[in-house]
C-alpha cells in the first residue's frame, strides 16, 4: 500500500473532472440553504426587468460543482470527506452564472504541505460553460488532519 505522501503525489499528476446542469429549482433551493434574498437569484420577473434580464445564480454557486470533482481526490486519496476542511478560498468569476447552463469544473492539485497534524492541498479549479467559455477560476485549500 502506499503511503498518503505517495498517493498525493499521484492524485497531483489528474484532472478530475464534474459538470451539473443548472436549473432554476437549484438556484433557489442554493439561496435559501445560504439564506440569500438577492431577488436576482430569486424573483424571476424581478430579474427579467432588471440589469441581467434573467435570473442569475451566485458566483459561490460554482463551489457546489467544485465540492463534487473533489470526490475523485478523496477516494484515491482514501479521505473520509466529513473531516475535509476549507481553509482559503479565492475565485474570480469571468461570466454571469445563469439557469440551463451546463458547467464543467475541472479541479487539479498544485501543491500539498503538511504543517501542525494536517496535510494542506492547494486545489486549483477552472470552470467553463457548455460553449467551453471560461465562467470562473477558485483557487482551494483544503486541510485534512494526519492520522
Amino acid at each position: 500500500m502506499l503511503s498518503l505522501n505517495s498517493r498525493i503525489e499521484s492524485v497531483m499528476s489528474k484532472t478530475y473532472r464534474a459538470s451539473r446542469d443548472l436549473c432554476i429549482t437549484k438556484i433557489s433551493e442554493y439561496c435559501l440553504a445560504i439564506n440569500e434574498t438577492n431577488r436576482y437569484y430569486l424573483d424571476q420577473k424581478y430579474a427579467q426587468k432588471g440589469k441581467y434580464g434573467s435570473i442569475i445564480a451566485p458566483p459561490a454557486f460554482v463551489e457546489i460543482i467544485a465540492k463534487k470533482a473533489w470526490s475523485g481526490i478523496y477516494k484515491t486519496l482514501e479521505w473520509d470527506p466529513n473531516l475535509v476542511l476549507m481553509c482559503t478560498y479565492k475565485m474570480k468569476c469571468k461570466r454571469l452564472i445563469r439557469p440551463y447552463m451546463y458547467l464543467t469544473v475541472n479541479a487539479k492539485i498544485t501543491d500539498y504541505k503538511i504543517k501542525k497534524k494536517y496535510y494542506f492541498l492547494d486545489v486549483c479549479h477552472v470552470v467553463t460553460n457548455d460553449k467551453s467559455q471560461l465562467v470562473a477560476e477558485l483557487d482551494i485549500v483544503i486541510a485534512y488532519p494526519i492520522n
